[in-house]
């Protein structure tokens, strides 16, 4: 389910279908590494990743915005 779009994981957070900490999830919420995180009652282990080395970023991009790799546009 990770791979899911944003729009599916809102709608899962809206239907009460993913838990932080045995707490249902609400819009806007976040979870540390060391929290427990359930969807549809299946953990999801976030041990898995090293805080240091995991960044995620969620951009609302409007039409105006140019996304690149490169450095220099």
């Amino acid at each position: 389910m990770l791979s899911a779009t944003l729009r599916d994981k809102r709608r899962l957070i809206e239907q009460g279908r993913i838990e932080v900490n045995n707490k249902t999830a609400n819009i806007g919420d976040k979870a540390e590494i060391t929290d427990t995180v359930k969807i549809d009652g299946r953990k999801i282990d976030l041990g898995r990743y090293k805080e240091e080395e995991t960044k995620v970023l969620i951009l609302n991009k409007t039409i105006f915005v140019k996304m690149t790799r490169r450095r220099k546009v």
